[in-house]
């Protein structure tokens, strides 16, 4: 948590009274540095909590005021680290706007020449005339994909929002300051789903669109005090229009936050080629990730809109308020297992791990073993060719299991031709013919249906395992026709299964 160098037990008279005299400003980052503000600040009136921030690196140069307002301002605070212990986490850390290259369109070269981010803010800052560098814009260009879907650059995806957020700029821009010419360079619009809406406004309102491709950027130029913008408009056979917009707005898409490889490096998510960070299936898992109890949520997974992020946020929410209700996790089975007999605590398993499931323990003998936490395995099996004297396996691919397939893959079997007739009618002896080829625990599940057809907290119970166990084994036997679903019970919360 980054200090505010404010003597938290000073009155807000005091600390506004030091605001008051503070005469030293630096760019406004909240503004996108269309302004400036006093080194002691808020972003805004509602700002909460309601406590200024000091810019300390702007005052280090002033030691007299901080001398003369030493009770308020405390320059010695300290970064503090504030340790959670929290059984699932949330992440939605959003995203950063693309800056614009130096030159690229002329920005920071041509005055006139902005983001989509700095209009909005200029926008806000501009209640009734839209100025800026002390000239009233009347005509605004926006010109699109700056950042995005670059064949030869770093992001070569859409950001699906942009062009969106760009007619409603437009549209927002007419309806407060009038009489604006608004020119969209576009090269796909893509406002999709409800948002065509916008789109049709936009043209019926008198907005031009013009289309260009990559190949064949717009240029920007100055000549004397006026803009130039020239495009080969592909919608009139690539006829090359010359437009003089008071303004220029590079209308630029969301890239991966800088400090998305730290957290990825804290939470062990993945990121992509995008520098995004991933989930384990867009359709079937959105919001889960290979680490149990981490979520993510909004546009740290990529572009998205408003109401999409705020969608997977909420779904992100609803997974870990599911947990907190069920009030216990089923544990996963397949899980790393350590031999305490033969594991000497080496602690290369625990480097290896990229989950932190393997820390070292002490059994009741005294002696030092790796030991793994199940909640957090993901039984990926890294620890285990790591270990030197082969103290680790995972279960359900023990060396033994691994081993009695590869001797089936290899063995020479006869292969006979039998009538379908006869298979049916001998069906009993060709399930007891092949059992001595089934694990144990699929022979003692097959001898609780041998009766009855039962579901799976009736097996339990009197197999007297564990759930997950004898759900993954019963899944296994399904997937390979040994047994079958034989319709629900009573109150339709479990299958019954019985032999096929």
């Amino acid at each position: 948590m980054k200090p505010r160098f404010i003597n938290g037990k000073m009155d807000k008279q005091s600390v506004k009274r030091v605001m008051d005299d503070c005469q030293v400003t630096v760019r406004d980052r909240f503004n996108e540095g269309l302004t400036t503000r006093k080194a002691i600040y808020k972003n805004y009136p509602e700002a909460l909590p309601d406590v200024p921030v000091v810019d300390m690196e702007a005052l280090r140069d002033h030691p007299d005021f901080l001398e003369k307002h030493k009770a308020v301002i405390n320059p010695n605070e300290q970064e503090e680290t504030i340790a959670l212990l929290a059984g699932s986490v949330l992440v939605t850390t959003g995203f950063d706007n693309y800056e614009p290259k130096e030159g690229e369109f002329g920005y920071k070269n041509i005055p006139n020449v902005i983001t989509l981010p700095q209009l909005n803010r200029l926008m806000e800052l501009s209640p009734e005339k839209l100025v800026y560098n002390g000239k009233e814009i009347r005509s605004v260009a926006f010109i699109y994909c700056v950042g995005s879907r670059q064949k030869k650059g770093e992001n070569k995806y859409c950001s699906r929002q942009c062009c969106t957020s760009t007619i409603y700029t437009a549209l927002q821009l007419k309806e407060k300051y009038g009489k604006i010419q608004n020119y969209h360079l576009y090269r796909d619009i893509r406002t999709y789903g409800k948002q065509e809406i916008l789109y049709d406004r936009a043209s019926k309102q008198g907005d031009l669109f013009f289309k260009y491709e990559e190949k064949e950027l717009p240029t920007v130029e100055m000549n004397g005090n006026a803009i130039t913008l020239k495009v080969k408009d592909y919608l009139t056979n690539k006829k090359e229009l010359e437009i003089t917009p008071d303004l220029v707005v590079l209308v630029t898409g969301m890239v991966a936050r800088a400090d998305a490889p730290h957290i990825s490096e804290l939470f062990k998510i993945p990121i992509g080629n995008d520098k995004f960070f991933n989930e384990i299936h867009p359709k079937l898992k959105p919001v889960e990730t290979v680490i149990k109890g981490v979520y993510i949520g909004g546009t740290c997974q990529g572009p998205k809109n408003v109401s999409e992020a705020v969608q997977s946020s909420l779904a992100g929410a609803s997974k870990i308020t599911a947990l907190l209700k069920s009030g216990t996790v089923m544990g996963d089975p397949v899980v790393a297992r350590i031999d305490a007999d033969v594991c000497t605590w080496c602690g290369k398993c625990s480097e290896v791990c990229d989950y932190t499931a393997i820390r070292e323990t002490i059994t009741k003998a005294g002696k030092h073993i790796a030991g793994v936490n199940r909640s957090v395995c993901t039984g990926c099996g890294i620890c285990a060719p790591v270990c030197p004297v082969n103290a680790i396996e995972v279960a359900k691919y023990t060396d033994h299991e691994i081993e009695a397939m590869i001797d089936g893959f290899a063995a020479e079997v006869e292969i006979r031709e039998e009538d379908v007739s006869s298979v049916n009618e001998g069906k009993e002896d060709f399930v007891a013919a092949h059992m001595k080829e089934y694990p144990q625990i699929w022979k003692d599940i097959l001898d609780t249906l041998d009766t009855e057809k039962k579901t799976i907290p009736e097996m339990v119970d009197t197999l007297n395992m564990a759930p997950e166990m004898v759900t993954w084994h019963l899944m296994t036997m399904n997937k390979y026709g040994v047994v079958s679903p034989a319709g629900t019970n009573d109150k339709e919360e479990y299958y019954y299964y019985k032999i096929k």
